[in-house]
């Protein structure tokens, strides 16, 4: 159970009044805010929990480990804070000088400023905080909505954090390939490496944007159908066009029955993940889960996570 706790270390419940919040306790930890105006929590404590459970205007800090002495963020340099109905997702990223020349690295300089440019095409916002000859650190920014699950956010977040530091060579040459190459030589062979089965190519003029169907145990072991919906290039939250159909297509796969032909039934589709070959900039993702408001089901990968599924 999560809970508040209030500035005379009183526990509260999500949503009650009080003047002010400065921890949260999680299933019997306390963890508290110690001036800074920032709370640091592990990770894996926030499974479970909605964005909407946290408190207003509090600045989480995803951590792995930490002490009075240290926060260990492992791969994800970021933290959350519920303004409004949105959960604030901010990464920040710090270079500083660890040699004799007083002086950051060219190469680390060239990596801050990749990272930058990547932040700003995908249509994040993206401010530089503080920058020296010696130091030098940016936050990129995004909004998510507050009835996703806190887990979900995260998992997100990490995705989004790799996109943005990995090289991205050969999304660039995927790009190049059309979508039915794309599928063929790459989405297929990525999706059969995760375990998926049973993975059948479906393009044609009645998949209801259902270009690979694929099957998959959950948890309980029950069986389930997914789709792939496979797209050449980038996906822009500019293109309103391009986003429409997106959308109408993600609607269509989880509303009109799948025939299985093996099986000679119609079932349900539980799954459907958005895929292209290049990256999703302006907000592509932000907008498109924005109007599929209650349709939780949906994953995003780009072409650098299909080729590290191949790895």
């Amino acid at each position: 159970m999560l809970k508040w706790i209030d500035f005379e270390h009183k526990y509260i419940l999500p949503g009650e009044e009080t003047s002010e919040i400065i921890g949260i306790s999680i299933n019997g930890r306390d963890y508290i805010d110690e001036g800074d105006g920032e709370l640091c929590v592990h990770v894996a404590a926030l499974n479970g929990f909605k964005c909407r459970d946290l408190p207003q205007d509090k600045s989480i800090v995803l951590a792995v480990g930490f002490s009075d002495d240290y926060i260990d963020q492992g791969e994800l340099p970021g933290e959350i804070t519920l303004i409004g109905s949105k959960v604030h997702c901010v990464f920040n990223y710090v270079i500083e000088c660890t040699g004799f020349t007083g002086e950051l690295d060219k190469e680390e300089l060239l990596e801050f400023q990749k990272i930058y440019d990547k932040g700003v095409n995908k249509g994040y916002k993206v401010d530089i905080i503080y920058e020296e000859c010696d130091y030098k650190e940016m936050s990129i920014s995004f909004e998510l909505d507050a009835d996703f699950d806190i887990e979900y956010v995260i998992n997100y977040m990490q995705c989004e954090w790799k996109s943005l530091i990995e090289d991205e060579t050969m999304s660039r040459d995927l790009t190049q390939l059309n979508e039915k190459d794309f599928t063929l030589q790459y989405v297929i062979p990525a999706l059969g490496k995760l375990g998926l089965t049973n993975i059948r190519y479906e393009h044609g003029v009645a998949e209801y944007g259902r270009d690979v169907i694929y099957q998959f145990i959950d948890n309980f072991k029950y069986h389930h159908y997914g789709a792939a919906q496979v797209k050449a290039g980038n996906i822009s939250g500019k293109a309103t066009g391009q986003i429409g159909t997106i959308i109408e297509q993600i609607k269509l796969a989880f509303d009109m029955p799948y025939t299985d032909m093996a099986l000679q039934n119609k079932v349900t589709i539980s799954q459907v993940v958005v895929i292209c070959s290049g990256t999703y900039t302006n907000n592509a993702k932000e907008i498109i889960m924005e109007r599929l408001r209650g349709i939780r089901s949906v994953i995003f990968l780009e072409g650098q996570d299909i080729v590290r599924m191949l790895e």
